[in-house]
């Protein structure tokens, strides 16, 4: 959610030396809604040569609007921990009871961030680069963010290109009832889940480079 991709850092490393990687950041200072935030990444994919695209969490319905528009080069779809409606009562309840503009300025204790987002035992690396990115973050744009998933509706239509999903078994966020989504959009939807939390990319970089490296090795 916070778009600013300083978090694939764990997953960038693994997969060094063996996928090419180009991260796509969002405008840090902009409150872009899902549809103008696909038109921003549209913009920045390849226009020639063939991709895979990964889309985490909060980026997983502007992956399924790209994966809906048949690009040839687009080779396939990486969904991480992620969703096509809004993943359950905790942001809805964010919104309807905190100022948020207030919220989102405040140290967030190391326990809660550990409980929510990185699982009993993080990575303190991890966890310190989530509480920079955070305290660097625009409150305002991180507001409209969680508005945006919190209010989020699809039409759910079938995509034809090859569909994947990391699913974190731990997720305090993304509810698992979340994956049934990606079954109706998906007949060739090949799904993996690993024993960790939300941000599975971070707390266990390794076993998802693994699958996302076996993957794309099938797909060439």
């Amino acid at each position: 959610m916070d778009g600013t991709g300083h978090l694939f850092e764990p997953l960038l490393h693994e997969l060094q030396g063996e996928v090419d990687c180009y991260v796509i950041s969002y405008p840090q200072n902009d409150c872009l809604d899902y549809k103008q935030l696909e038109v921003f990444v549209l913009d920045k994919l390849p226009k020639e040569d063939d991709f895979v695209l990964l889309a985490e969490s909060f980026s997983g319905p502007i992956g399924y609007g790209l994966a809906k528009r048949n690009l040839v080069n687009m080779k396939g779809i990486i969904f991480v921990a992620t969703f096509l409606k809004s993943p359950g009562q905790f942001l809805a309840n964010l919104v309807r009871l905190m100022p948020l503009s207030l919220v989102l300025v405040l140290p967030i204790p190391s326990f809660i961030i550990k409980q929510l987002f990185f699982g009993k035992n993080p990575d303190k690396h991890c966890v310190s680069l989530f509480k920079d990115t955070i305290r660097n973050m625009s409150s305002e744009v991180l507001s409209f963010r969680i508005k945006e998933v919190s209010q989020l509706s699809l039409d759910l239509e079938k995509m034809e290109v090859n569909t994947y999903y990391i699913q974190a078994a731990n997720d305090r966020l993304v509810s698992s009832d979340n994956l049934e989504s990606f079954n109706k959009i998906s007949d060739k939807l090949k799904a993996i889940k690993i024993n960790g939390p939300h941000f599975i990319l971070q707390a266990k970089p390794k076993e998802c480079a693994d699958f996302i490296i076996n993957e794309m090795r099938l797909i060439e």
